[in-house]
């Protein structure tokens, strides 16, 4: 797992059909959200949602495990493929959402490591 740096946000954004960039961003996300849970002290136990289990590793990330929770089910029909219900726009915004998600991971992972 890697946390998204601005090189591979770049190819993700680079990605010319709409539903596969979509597809990518959220994937990418949800690397995050992994490498975020992973780094939370405790032992996870059965099987759980990625978001789920976000929300409640790391509270301060609970707005974004909420929007990218909510969009799972509509990513995994895209990924099995109805590719045409993604509109570029869609992919362009969840690509620029996941930048946002990235940058306040960084800064709040940063902010726990100076104060600890």
């Amino acid at each position: 797992m890697t946390v998204p740096t601005p090189q591979n946000l770049a190819t993700i954004g680079c990605i010319e059909h709409p539903a596969d960039r979509y597809v990518a961003a959220h994937k990418g996300a949800e690397e995050l959200a992994l490498v975020v849970i992973a780094a939370t002290p405790g032992r996870v136990r059965g099987r759980h949602d990625v978001w789920e289990l976000l929300a409640r590793r790391a509270p301060h990330l609970a707005e974004w495990a909420a929007f990218f929770g909510y969009l799972s089910t509509r990513v995994q029909v895209v990924a099995a493929g109805e590719r045409a219900i993604v509109a570029e726009r869609e992919a362009d915004d969840l690509v620029r959402d996941l930048e946002r998600f990235t940058t306040d991971v960084a800064r709040r992972m940063r902010f726990r490591r100076t104060v600890s």
